[in-house]
């Protein structure tokens, strides 16, 4: 189940999609095992369901995607000022041998 969310968008994983999942499940048995201490110590319930480990991967996801999107536009950003940089370099040295 969690790998199915992880692969509705191409998030670049590729081989650590099974690691991730498997760091997800841990995480939820984590917090319903502290959900069970929480309990014996203040007695107050904290529910920890199938839902939540969702909502987990799904969260995961679009983060993941957030970050994608932002590395790819300081990617393209960061080529467009080098080609820029580039051009005006030419341009000077251009000037400068003609002089």
């Amino acid at each position: 189940m969690g790998l199915s969310i992880l692969r509705t968008n191409d998030l670049g994983l590729g081989e650590y999609e099974q690691q991730a999942v498997t760091m997800f499940k841990q995480v939820h048995l984590s917090v319903e095992n502290a959900s069970k201490s929480f309990f014996d110590m203040l007695r107050r319930k904290n529910y920890v369901t199938p839902t939540s480990y969702l909502e987990l991967l799904s969260s995961f996801g679009k983060l993941i995607g957030k970050f994608i999107i932002n590395y790819y536009v300081f990617y393209n950003l960061t080529y467009v000022k080098y080609e820029s940089l580039y051009g005006c370099f030419i341009i000077f040295l251009f000037f400068k041998i003609r002089c």
